[in-house]
């Protein structure tokens, strides 16, 4: 408006210039009879006797002519380029208010209205990667996940390169069990970027779930090296022992003991308290009948760690080594360092059980409950003990208050990292997907 305003003045001004500058050059003409005789008009192929005042002012008015049409051809384009201006603004104000409003929609949790918004917004402006990127996001969150993919897909075509679009796209085809789709799309994001860590630990999840374990270990090597924050780490370097613990457990599974051997012992070197690395090297001692070392390597590492875990596996070595007495010695001696830990009074009073050694078992059943322990399982492993006894009354009072609790499961393992339960061992917790946070629990 301003510019406007400035222009019209201009104009004025120019015309009130004029205008008396042809005022005064007529005055001083009256005054001045001066005659400029075969002035050649070249135009019109003749001659003739013009004023001097006539030729001053031909002369003067075509200069101010041309500056003027020059002057109005820039103020023409000016208010052309000001109106396109306008327009694109009011253009861009709409947009912006609808994908404000869209955006609203979606916080409030309105998915389907907002969706409309989005779409209201591309009908206006198609190449709007935003809305792209918000209509894959509410697919995505409503399992419609190849939908998701396309509008994801769009969106990086518009913003070729965009790690955030492609993590998002990858996370889409994952979902929709395009897992080749996911990986090479996160291998298209560290191929530009290295040092990606959530496309390196994204990768290596996938690597994980479909066992390339060398793979995952290569990525699981770089994650460690690009990580700073200490206590993130040191989980990373968990990971990479569980990556490593598998790789051992390939190894052996695929007749490669040896070196299985070595890489186990190198994890507990790493890390004493790896729990599941002590089980799978004592697994491959078992296999290869090499007892002794299988005990040497649970002694070493209850001594280490007094996990419940290792016990139990040196009970089931024994018992397959036909040597029970060993496992019945571990149990006591541990007991005799550690009084308090009902686990191992459990364990022992399980093994009795199994040995027929019944008033052993009882004994140790009954202690647990004097010092105020009541828990299914060891009601039930007591009701077994009356009923190999024959005291079917007390046995069944004991299955009683066994399956009086609402706990189905009465033996279990628990993760310490996610409390996922399981009713037996492993080295991962398949819920979390982390190593050695699976212990038992009474």
């Amino acid at each position: 408006m301003k510019s406007r305003k400035a222009g019209g003045w201009r104009y004025i001004l120019s015309a009130v210039f004029f205008v008396s500058f042809i005022v005064l050059c007529i005055y001083i003409a009256s005054k001045n009879r001066i005659q400029v005789e075969s002035i050649t008009l070249p135009w019109l192929g003749t001659y003739a006797d013009v004023p001097l005042i006539v030729v001053l002012l031909t002369s003067m008015l075509s200069g101010m002519l041309v500056t003027f049409g020059i002057m109005l051809v820039k103020d023409i384009r000016r208010s052309f380029k000001q109106w396109v201006k306008a327009r694109e603004d009011k253009h861009k104000g709409f947009i912006e208010h609808q994908y404000a409003h869209a955006l609203e929609l979606m916080a409030g949790g309105h998915p389907a209205e907002a969706a409309t918004a989005f779409n209201k917004v591309l009908s206006k402006q198609p190449r709007h990667v935003e809305s792209q990127v918000a209509l894959g996001d509410i697919c995505f969150s409503t399992g419609d996940w190849d939908r998701a993919a396309h509008y994801h897909s769009q969106a990086l075509e518009l913003n070729v390169g965009s790690a955030d679009i492609m993590l998002k796209l990858s996370q889409d085809y994952q979902r929709a069990g395009k897992i080749d789709g996911a990986v090479d799309v996160l291998q298209r994001i560290i191929q530009s970027d290295g040092s990606n860590l959530t496309a390196l630990s994204r990768l290596r999840n996938l690597y994980c779930n479909q066992g390339h374990w060398d793979r995952a270990y290569e990525l699981q090597q770089q994650v460690v090296s690009l990580t700073r924050d200490k206590s993130q780490k040191s989980r990373e370097q968990q990971t990479l022992l569980g990556l490593k613990y598998e790789l051992a457990a390939t190894q052996a599974a695929q007749e490669q003991k040896p070196e299985a051997i070595k890489m186990l012992k190198d994890i507990i070197k790493q890390d004493k308290h790896f729990i599941p690395a002590y089980i799978q090297l004592v697994d491959i001692y078992q296999q290869q009948q090499e007892y002794s070392n299988a005990y040497q390597v649970i002694e070493k590492g209850y001594k280490q760690n007094h996990s419940p875990v290792l016990l139990k596996k040196l009970e089931e070595v024994s018992l397959s080594h036909n040597d029970p007495q060993r496992a019945i010695k571990a149990y006591r001696k541990a007991l005799q360092e550690r009084p308090q830990d009902f686990s191992l009074h459990l364990f022992l009073g399980m093994l009795y059980l199994k040995l027929e050694m019944l008033d052993e078992a009882k004994e140790r059943f009954q202690y647990m409950i004097q010092q105020g322990q009541e828990f299914p399982l060891l009601h039930y492993e007591l009701a077994k003990v009356h009923k190999r006894q024959k005291h079917y009354e007390a046995s069944c009072d004991e299955y009683k208050r066994a399956f009086k609790s609402q706990e189905k499961q009465l033996l279990r393992y628990t993760c310490g990292e996610c409390g996922a339960q399981l009713p037996y061992w492993e080295g991962r917790c398949h819920h979390c997907g982390l190593w050695n946070t699976i212990n038992w629990r009474v």
